[in-house]
């Protein structure tokens, strides 16, 4: 039987899609997986089960010397590193750079800021020589990864994969009910945040309501601190935070998927819902729409913080017949085969043995 190889993960906060991708990949091949993480973020409280030959770590219980004689007692085989924020997993990956694979993950995007310049200037000497791969999320983060000194060869991309198996039952279990009978319900999922867009959207779907009502809504999923600003609409509902695997009941009574966000380096959610077969609306900020929407397609994009943009595609997309709702929800399912946990843990299963 051949020896199981040791893969340590140092996150920050893995949210619930990163659960599917590590037991994938202890499932499919003979690995372990060692993951440190930091506590849950109480607006996104996701809850991880107990997966055979997968360990989680309390990073605050492994400050300093800890963190470094636990990662040396473990032997790993290879080391993924979330970001450059952590000094301290940085610190500890460089130890083994050039001994294993050591993979710098991240989903920031270039966007040219004085700060992300200096960074292309100065990370080309330093963070090659510690990371052996670069590995990110699609293809806008792979411009910035090259400014920073990783040779293409050594990037790859589908960091980010939505539990592919979990959406699509649920895309099988609700396409036939859909098909009958389309639900004319909008759907948002995601913190209740400012970048969200969240505000912007509630004024766009008000005004396009007040000036030629339909029988269109809007539902909300998630929770944070715009709860309190919530608008008291009859055809907007806030729903609140639910687990992903309490999905299937909204997806069967929603229709149409928005993200009308202004500040996202991806938006794992886009390829969630893109599964579940959703015609998609995002703005033009949410990057996983590189991969995942084709406008006219399965969706429309619109420009962010602006109220108009969002009524315009929002009319646009009332006006649609279900038929034709339904060709762009069977695009975007499509569409979501791309990115899956399996071929997140084959990625993984190649760095660990360096191809």
């Amino acid at each position: 039987m051949q020896k199981k190889k040791k893969a340590l993960f140092l996150y920050l906060e893995p949210a619930g899609y990163v659960e599917a991708c590590l037991k994938k990949t202890v499932q499919l091949f003979p690995v372990e997986a060692h993951v440190v993480r930091y506590p849950l973020d109480p607006n996104a409280p996701f809850k991880f089960e107990e997966i055979e030959n997968v360990t989680y770590y309390d990073r605050t219980k492994y400050e300093g010397d800890k963190l470094d004689n636990m990662i040396a007692a473990l032997q790993p085989d290879f080391i993924f590193c979330n970001g450059w924020v952590d000094k301290g997993y940085v610190s500890a990956t460089k130890k083994y750079s050039g001994k294993i694979p050591t993979i710098l993950s991240f989903d920031n995007l270039w966007e040219g800021k004085l700060k992300q310049h200096v960074a292309s200037v100065t990370a080309p000497f330093i963070l090659p020589k510690i990371f052996s791969h670069c590995w990110v999320p699609g293809e806008p983060q792979v411009v910035y990864a090259k400014k920073l000194g990783f040779d293409i060869s050594k990037i790859k991309t589908g960091m980010y994969a939505a539990n592919f198996e979990l959406f699509d039952s649920i895309f099988k279990k609700t396409w036939p009910i859909k098909e009958k009978k389309f639900p004319r319900r909008f759907v948002f999922v995601g913190r209740y945040l400012d970048i969200k867009g969240l505000r912007e959207l509630w004024k766009a779907f008000i005004n396009v309501q007040s000036k030629t009502p339909t029988d269109w809504e809007l539902w909300c999923i998630g929770k944070g601190p715009l709860d309190a600003e919530f608008p008291q609409h009859e055809k907007i509902k806030n729903i609140g935070f639910i687990q992903p695997k309490d999905f299937a009941s909204y997806v069967e009574q929603t229709g149409v998927f928005m993200l009308p966000t202004y500040d996202e380096h991806w938006g794992v959610v886009v390829h969630e819902f893109a599964i579940a077969g959703f015609p998609l609306v995002l703005s033009t900020k949410a990057p996983a729409g590189t991969a995942f929407l084709q406008e006219g397609k399965n969706g429309f994009y619109h420009q962010p913080k602006d109220i108009a943009s969002i009524e315009e595609v929002l009319r646009k997309t009332m006006s649609l017949s279900d038929e034709q709702l339904l060709k762009m929800g069977l695009h975007s399912h499509e569409l979501s085969k791309s990115m899956t946990p399996d071929t997140w843990a084959a990625t993984v299963w190649k760095f660990l043995n360096n191809e």
